[in-house]
Order: structure tokens, then C-alpha cells, then sequence
């Protein structure tokens, strides 16, 4: 988390926004792998408002990705794995940020909170997702009914 940290520092000293929406990602997995859920989702979220400014699809599907592992953690599998199939699917998702959602697919197959019907249709709407419109809802609350349990 301290390297996180003075990522971000240096990043906002020098004014490279990209460096510091990459630093709050990494911020945000090491709060979420500490189960401080509500730090973890605010990191992700300032990432995200970044990254829309910047316009940068790569560094939104870093974005993306932490959050579908953050909806992991907290059991919502569903949104979980919308987002995580979104990421995969994307040609210009860096190899890493793949890497980052495996787990969520992991569970996709290994779940069985989910029916095959909602697991399916979760898939469905991932592959249907846009980037700046997935990142917009993210702003705007549009998972607000998930980040109210964390």
C-alpha cells in the first residue's frame, strides 16, 4: 500500500494523471485484499472519474476490473461477473488486466449461488456493455444498490 501511496504523490506532483488513476487501482486492491471494501470502492471510483477525463480505455478497464473483483469480495457475483466477462472481452485490455478478472470468471464457473439463467444473462450483458457508459454508471451510482452492503 506504501508504494500505492507514493505513486500516487509523485504522480499528482507531477501532474500525470494516467500514473495516478493507476496508483489509486493499486490502492484500491490492497485496501480491498485488507476487507476495507468502502476505501477500496472510493480509490476505484476516483480512478474512474481519471480515467474518464483522460479518456483512456485501457486504464478504464483497469478501473473496471478491480471493481468486478471488489463485487466479488462482497458476494455480488452477479454484477461480478458482468464485469468481469466486459473486461475480458475487450481487444485493447492489457494481458494484466485480463490476469486481474480471472478469479471473477473463476467463480463464474464455480458458483453456485448464481442459476445457470441469472449466470447466463449476467454474461450476456457484459458482452453487451460500452466502456463510457459502463464507466458513466459507475459514476453515477448505477451500482449504488451493491455498494450499499459494503
Amino acid at each position: 500500500e506504501l508504494h500505492f501511496k507514493e505513486s500516487l504523490k509523485l504522480a499528482n506532483e507531477n501532474k500525470h494523471p494516467w500514473a495516478a488513476a493507476y496508483a489509486l487501482c493499486g490502492l484500491g486492491r490492497s485496501k480491498m485484499g485488507s476487507g476495507q471494501h468502502q476505501a477500496a470502492m472510493r480509490y476505484f471510483l476516483d480512478a474512474a472519474s481519471i480515467v474518464k477525463d483522460l479518456y483512456n480505455q485501457e486504464m478504464a478497464l483497469v478501473v473496471i476490473a478491480g471493481i468486478a473483483n471488489l463485487l466479488l469480495d462482497l458476494g455480488k457475483i452477479e454484477a461480478a461477473i458482468e464485469l468481469a466477462v466486459f473486461v475480458e472481452g475487450q481487444p485493447f485490455s492489457w494481458k494484466e488486466t485480463k490476469a486481474q478478472v480471472k478469479r471473477v470468471m473463476e467463480a463464474s464457473v464455480s458458483t453456485t449461488t448464481l442459476s445457470p439463467v441469472l449466470l447466463s444473462a449476467a454474461m450476456q450483458r457484459g458482452r453487451k456493455r460500452e466502456i463510457w457508459q459502463t464507466i458513466d454508471q459507475l459514476l453515477e451510482g448505477g451500482f449504488a444498490e451493491v455498494w450499499r452492503t459494503a
